[in-house]
């Protein structure tokens, strides 16, 4: 799967979890968040809302897959 399919994903997730971004947003923003304009927040505060709004295990899942394949297109 592809990295934006990969990211388009995991913002759907986020999105049926009322969050108001999603986790791609936080790293590295997401064309899908951008939509709807949320700020890219510091890591600080990406911590923080996670801490307060922890990810589900699929998101997890997901979100492993994005940044192995994220990896393995930065090596190309």
């Amino acid at each position: 799967m592809s990295v934006g399919a990969l990211s388009a994903k995991i913002c759907e997730l986020s999105r049926s979890s009322d969050r108001t971004c999603c986790y791609v947003h936080f790293l590295e923003g997401c064309l899908y968040c951008r939509v709807y304009d949320p700020p890219r927040p510091y890591e600080s505060e990406r911590n923080r809302f996670i801490a307060k709004h922890p990810l589900s295990e699929t998101e997890q899942e997901w979100i492993g897959w994005y940044r192995r394949r994220l990896y393995e297109a930065r090596l190309g």
